[in-house]
């Protein structure tokens, strides 16, 4: 009873300090017309040499889009404008699946019963539990000073490595005799990796990936697609340890692991300061370079690429066009 009324009082408690230091987003102040409560936002949450006049501009902007293309609904979604949109879709989406996609769910669910087939007693069992939390939760805290500092990227790459070598560690451990110690080790050391990168960053980067037009539908997706996929490793974790055994579970995601690794570090762009309006500049300038050479996740949005005259025509004329990204011909002809 104890530990149910703390995870009760505990977050009601955070959450109602955390009502009185969490400032409006500057979006939504300028959405319902307070510029000047936007700017004084503006000025507490940006680095000193920052242009906030500039930036209280570019919302501006944004927001006046957003009221244009919103009324074309889940449109935007199915049949992105531009390249740089599909593929801002393809990272934050996909990062989100990623996450949960590697066997975290079963770990935290199924720890106790993944000791017991171990032989380890239930006291032991209790204070791995104990000892998990407090790591999850210190190594957390650790990665929100280091997130600013060293960026979303590299804590990514580390936490995702990390992760999939916990798990072949886990794997061997099993496979030479269910070794106790070392899978408690590795378990450990699998949910640090987790708290220091892609369990925090996930939902920062998506938050910082996806056009303003359509941000919100996107993280919709992305916490949809989230959840189907922790739900699809909680529900087979039983059944594929008791047909496969756990040492064809864990080295299966290992490998999962390294494809998620190799597909971030070729597509998932550095966001730390970054304004949205950046970061779709940024995609839309990839995807013009992957149209060139035919490659990368925006392969095959068009029919024929006859000229790379051709194709960077097509590429600057979408992005002039969509309501998203807005301006005129020289602001497309710059990105």
């Amino acid at each position: 009873r104890l530990m149910l009324g703390c995870g009760v009082v505990a977050p009601v408690v955070l959450f109602f300090f955390v009502l009185f230091l969490m400032p409006e987003s500057p979006r939504w102040l300028v959405k319902r017309g307070r510029r000047e409560d936007a700017r004084q936002v503006l000025h507490r949450v940006t680095w000193p040499d920052e242009d906030r006049s500039a930036l209280l501009r570019e919302i501006e902007d944004a927001v006046k889009r957003e009221d244009q293309y919103a009324q074309q609904g889940w449109s935007v979604i199915w049949k992105p404008a531009t390249p740089g949109i599909r593929r801002a879709l393809f990272v934050g989406i996909g990062v989100a699946g990623a996450q949960q996609g590697l066997a975290e769910e079963s770990l935290l669910y199924f720890l106790p019963q993944i000791l017991q087939s171990m032989e380890v007693d239930r006291v032991h069992i209790f204070l791995a539990l104990v000892c998990m939390g407090v790591l999850k939760t210190s190594c957390i805290v650790v990665s929100a000073c280091f997130l600013d500092a060293r960026g979303r990227r590299p804590m990514l790459l580390i936490s995702v490595a990390g992760m999939s070598c916990c798990l072949a560690g886990l794997a061997l451990s099993f496979y030479f005799g269910r070794a106790s110690f070392p899978a408690i080790a590795m378990i450990w050391s699998y949910m640090c990796f987790f708290s220091l990168g892609i369990g925090p960053v996930t939902w920062l980067l998506a938050a910082e990936v996806f056009p303003l037009a359509i941000r919100a539908k996107a993280m919709a997706l992305a916490t949809t697609n989230n959840r189907l996929v922790s739900t699809f490793i909680a529900v087979t974790f039983l059944p594929w340890v008791k047909a496969a055994g756990f040492v064809s579970y864990f080295a299966t995601f290992a490998a999962v692991g390294a494809v998620a690794w190799t597909v971030i570090f070729l597509y998932v762009p550095e966001t730390k300061g970054k304004s949205l309006e950046a970061m779709s500049d940024h995609f839309e300038k990839v995807t013009v370079r992957e149209q060139l050479r035919g490659g990368g996740p925006s392969r095959g949005l068009r029919k024929r690429t006859p000229t790379k005259a051709d194709a960077i025509d097509d590429v600057l004329a979408a992005t002039t066009e969509s309501p998203i990204f807005g301006g005129d011909k020289d602001e497309g002809a710059m990105v």
